[in-house]
């Protein structure tokens, strides 16, 4: 009777440490994916970053130039220039 009440205990603890071990790996596996979706909307925002100071940058000496632009032709052309800069900026 002691041998079936010890067999018994056994399954039951190998049972624990089986659900102990499945539930540790999904935990771990979890904290991962979190991780490396902290990590990407990390450089998402440098990136959003790093494009809203260029954008800045680009409008900002428009500005100034167009700010020192005396004739309208003179304006259409800063206008056409920063525009092309801007689409060769987002083609790479």
């Amino acid at each position: 009777m002691d041998d079936k009440a010890n067999e018994a205990m056994r399954a039951a603890e190998a049972t624990r440490n089986s659900a102990f071990k499945f539930g540790n790996e999904r935990a771990e596996a979890m904290l991962r994916l979190q991780k490396e979706l902290l990590d990407r909307y990390e450089q998402a925002s440098r990136d959003w970053l790093t494009r809203l100071k260029s954008e800045t940058e680009l409008w900002t000496g428009l500005a100034t130039k167009l700010g020192e632009t005396r004739s309208v032709p003179d304006a259409i052309k800063l206008y056409q220039e920063c525009i092309l800069q801007r689409v060769m900026r987002e083609n790479g």
